[in-house]
């Protein structure tokens, strides 16, 4: 329940933030985001103080931005495209099933449509067909994903996967801080091409499957 809770503020936070300009984005700091949450969602107060006092939370949400932002860098530097069309990797199709596309051997999508797989309904079968894609295989994926993340300033985050999803024979989770929710955010704002599905509620994709 803690963690659908602590998902549920992100998201929300997303929505309401990513819209906003700059300037207005650097005033959310971690209390903000906790005042935020006690405020508009209604969260109860003793939960969010368990968040307050756990500066490294679980959450497969930061993940996901950071494979798109690394997505979002490769594009900028030429190597993909919006519409570049990439074939079903076994790293998408061997996800656990939960929150998935359902994407089989065979199919091909392009690099719009796993993107918005991602970022409207967080499936986490996109998430591994982008980084299979982008580094060949999802370990070198997640090799690029910590370094990446400390150049950023995310001094808490520690990511095992591209979409959140415990990895390795330990299962271990990716972690991260409010804070760094708040970093990584604030960085993905200089893509205009990715802000634009955090407004949208669906998306047709060409195999006639909804995303929403």
């Amino acid at each position: 329940q803690g963690k659908k809770v602590l998902l549920l503020c992100y998201n929300q936070m997303l929505a309401k933030y990513l819209k906003k300009s700059v300037k207005k984005y650097n005033e959310i700091k971690a209390d903000a985001f906790f005042e935020f949450c006690i405020d508009l969602l209604k969260v109860p107060k003793e939960q969010i103080e368990q968040y307050r006092s756990n500066p490294r939370l679980y959450s497969e949400a930061l993940p996901k931005l950071m494979t798109a932002l690394l997505l979002m860098e490769d594009i900028s530097s030429g190597r993909l495209e919006m519409s570049t069309k990439l074939p079903v990797t076994p790293a998408a199709t061997e996800v656990e099933r939960s929150c998935v596309l359902g994407m089989k051997r065979g199919e091909v999508y392009t690099v719009e449509e796993l993107l918005a797989a991602m970022m409207i309904n967080s499936h986490n079968d996109a998430a591994a067909q982008i980084a299979a894609c982008v580094a060949g295989n999802v370990k070198d994926f997640v090799a690029r994903m910590n370094p990446r993340a400390r150049d950023l300033g995310l001094t808490s985050a520690s990511f095992n996967s591209p979409n959140g999803l415990p990895q390795g024979k330990k299962r271990q989770n990716s972690l991260c801080s409010v804070t760094d929710i708040t970093r990584l955010s604030e960085y993905l704002m200089r893509y205009p091409q990715l802000l634009k599905f955090c407004q949208m509620r669906s998306k047709k994709l060409h195999t006639g499957k909804v995303v929403y």
